[in-house]
Order: structure tokens, then sequence, then C-alpha cells
């Protein structure tokens, strides 16, 4: 079976990176075990990886290192291990497990599995952790095309996504971490993103055509990526080919999930038969079309999110993000959201408090409407009101259902 798209754009941008393997070589140091959950679930220490061969102790050490620094519950753990269907002994089972987890892995200095008040808490030494590898190696990158660095900037980004292995948590069998993964698979796009930018930024558009031809076919939702293909295709002089381009994904949206393309597609298609020069210097950020697109590929993720679990049926309660002031000091997300069986899909949910998070937007305001002909959107708003998640960044943020549709 030959390699996920977003496999083959990873490898390019690594290749292209002049050679570079894209591992940062002074983000592990010394003898220090290195967990790695952005592909499958490997444990290394030193040079030999530690087989963790039963599934359920795998289940436990993919949630704890996701978690890492927090404690989890025991109930939570619990859930992810057995569901709804938890053996009678299921307090003494986990307890099992953790000890068995203690005992394969060898914590070094600042790395330890700690047994805390309800649950287990994994404490993990500097650089451990490829997921926070990543998080640093992205934020460095994003921090010098901010200073206008532009090839550390890009060398750091596709550093980065040279730690992705495939899927995250790729063969943990847990369907409770779907939320979790997808929080993960959107960082990573996000940085692939930024990395294709700044690559057209230092003239690599020609290099730059065939990764992201693949990007946009998965997921084929977020517009900046199209945006940027279009870019690629007109600084390689092939502006007829760019055209096609917004065609292909102006027909997809309205096909797919019934909506227009958003303000920097509609530009650029109007710019490139215009003459004008297309993309731009960076904004503040220094990405020329990270600034005010996130409002449409939230709008975009959100609607395809619903339909993958609602189908098209679903998809017609999702009328819009609406947002109670300037998109950029929002401090409330009103968004209309189906419900179905015994309340809000939970991916749903999750998807839209981690819009409001990224918006930052401390509360989210659910307008319920029912896909169904039962009447359980009250029953949900009463157990939703004034309800605290977490979006996936450490913010916490209220979500308060509206008793009416």
């Amino acid at each position: 079976m030959g390699a996920a798209p977003w496999t083959l754009s990873i490898l390019y941008f690594v290749v292209a990176a002049h050679g570079r393997t894209g591992v940062d070589a002074t983000s592990r140091a010394g003898s220090v075990m290195e967990f790695r959950i952005l592909g499958c679930l490997q444990v290394w220490d030193g040079d030999r990886t530690i087989d963790i061969a039963a599934d359920k102790q795998r289940v436990v050490l993919a949630v704890l290192l996701l978690r890492a620094g927090q404690t989890v519950p025991a109930p939570e753990l619990q859930d992810q291990l057995w569901g709804q269907t938890p053996p009678a002994k299921a307090k003494n089972t986990l307890q099992a497990y953790v000890y068995r987890l203690r005992h394969l892995l060898n914590f070094g200095p600042g790395s330890e599995l700690v047994t805390e008040t309800g649950g287990y808490r994994m404490v993990l030494a500097d650089g451990a952790l490829d997921l926070h590898r990543f998080e640093a190696l992205a934020a460095r990158g994003r921090s010098a095309v901010k200073a206008g660095q532009w090839e550390e900037g890009l060398a750091a980004l596709r550093s980065a996504l040279a730690l992705w292995r495939g899927p995250a948590c790729a063969d943990v069998s847990a369907t409770g971490l779907q939320a979790d993964v997808q929080r993960l698979e959107d960082l990573r796009v996000a940085v692939a993103e930024d990395a294709a930018e700044v690559a057209l930024a230092v003239g690599q558009q020609a290099a730059m055509v065939p990764p992201l031809e693949t990007l946009v076919a998965a997921p084929p939702y977020r517009e900046r990526l199209w945006a940027l293909l279009m870019v690629a295709l007109c600084g390689t002089g092939r502006p007829a080919d760019a055209l096609a381009v917004y065609r292909r994904v102006r027909a997809r949206l309205s096909a797919d999930l019934g909506v227009e393309s958003g303000p920097h597609l509609r530009q650029l298609h109007r710019d490139i038969p215009a003459g004008r020069p297309v993309g731009g210097p960076g904004n503040a950020e220094g990405f020329w079309l990270a600034a005010d697109g996130t409002v449409g590929d939230d709008r975009l993720l959100l609607t395809a999110c619903v339909r993958d679990r609602f189908g098209d049926y679903g998809l017609g309660a999702v009328a819009r993000l609406a947002f109670s002031a300037d998109a950029c000091s929002v401090d409330v997300l009103s968004v209309s959201c189906p419900v179905m069986g015994r309340g809000v899909e939970p991916l749903v949910l999750q998807r839209i408090v981690e819009i409001a998070g990224r918006r930052g937007c401390a509360t989210v305001d659910l307008l319920l409407v029912p896909t169904g002909r039962n009447g359980v959107a009250l029953e949900f708003a009463a157990r939703a009101q004034e309800r605290r998640w977490e979006d996936g960044g450490g913010r916490a943020v209220v979500v308060r259902a509206a008793e009416r549709w």
C-alpha cells in the first residue's frame, strides 16, 4: 500500500530542506528515554526500543503521554480502556497496567509516572516527547518568520514536520482518542501550511506545486492550501492552471458543503486575470494568508466535520459561524449545532471548542438544532449549561447551550 497523501507531503518538505533530515540535533540529549506518539506509539531507551505489546498498556501509556504533566483521572483511563463495558474489577486491573508500565519503562532523571489522588500523571524531561519537540520547533519557526528570518523559519518548520511518522497514535486502539488525534492532525496541517507559505516566499514556487497538489486532497476543505497552490502556479508562469484550481475548489465546496469560497480565494481569482501580483509580504505574524482566513477555514472545517458525523441530513442544521464582534477581538463564539441521538456529537463539540480557543473566545453559545424527531436538545442544554471544556491548548472554554432552536 502506498504512503498516505499527507505522509508524501511531509516527506517532501523534509527532503526539500536541502537534504536535512528535519530532526533537530539539539532536541535530545544524553540517554533520556524518548516517547514517540506522532505515528505508531514507540518508546526508545538510547538506541533500543522498548516493546509494549499489550494493547491495554499501550492505551494507558498513550493517554498519559497525550496529557503529559496533567493528572488523568482513573475513570477517564477506564473509559478509554473499556468504554461502557468495564470489567468487574476495573480499578484493580488499571492499577496492574500502571504497575507493569513502571517496570517496563526505564525512567531517567526528570521523568516518572506518578500516582496521585484519583488518577495518574506522566512527568517527562524536556525533549522526551516528540509532540513537545514538534510544538517547540513549530514555535521557533514561526517566531523566526515573524522576525523576517525566512530560511531559518522554514528549516525549523520542516524539522517539526519531519518528526511525524504517520497519524498520531496510529496503532493505539482507543476510539476515545479520536478528538486528540484530530487535534494533533490539525496542528500538523497548520505547520505544513506555514512551511508551504514560507517556501513560496523564498522563491520555491516550482518545487512546491507537487506537494501542494497532494496537500489539498486531504483535507480538501482548507482554503489556505488551495490559495497557496494558486500562488505557486502563478509563480511558475501557469495562471490558467491557477484559475482552474479555483474552479475546482469552488465546485468542491459547493457540491460537498453548499458554501461559497472565502475572501482570499475570491481575491486571487480577481487578481490573476488582471495581472496583479499574488501573495504578498507577511503581516504582523509573518504570514500573508493566516490573518483573516481563519474564519473561512473554521466554517468549512466545522461543516465538514458535521457532515462526516451526520451525513447530508445533519449538514443542513449548520447555519453559520456567527461572531458577536470583530473577528480579532470576539469574546463569544455563537454556533448553530445539530443534535442527534443522545446529544451533540463529541467530536463536533470538541472542534467548536478548539475554534473558540484559537480565536481567543472564552465562551461558546450553542444554538441547538434537532436533526431527529426526539426532544433531546433541551435535555442536553440542561446538562451542558456552563460546562467548561479544554480547547487542546490548556485554555478553558465555557459552553452554554441555548434552550431554543
